[in-house]
């Protein structure tokens, strides 16, 4: 089971001590009309459905899985709830 560390901005972080976190992206686009990346290990009920998800592997942090999903669809970027960008002030 990978260990998160949340820091203020609510982005899970690897805390180095077991797997790193798992990320996908959502094929499909939300209103904006971006790609949601998000943290499988997520329990806060904002997962795409299983047929709407491309595995983006083990990533350290939710930058890197966003920079790995704008591969395949630049548009992405991180949840709000599991896998956000926003840096603490």
């Amino acid at each position: 089971m990978s260990k998160h560390v949340y820091g203020a901005s609510g982005d899970a972080a690897w805390s180095g001590k077991d797997a790193m976190p798992n990320y996908c992206v959502n094929r499909n686009v939300d209103h904006p009309g971006d790609h949601e990346v998000h943290d499988l290990d997520s329990t806060l009920g904002c997962l795409p459905a299983p047929a709407n998800r491309l595995n983006l592997g083990q990533h350290a942090s939710s930058v890197e899985a966003v920079a790995a999903a704008q591969v395949h669809f630049p548009t992405a970027n991180g949840c709000r709830w599991c896998a956000s960008l926003v840096t603490a002030p």
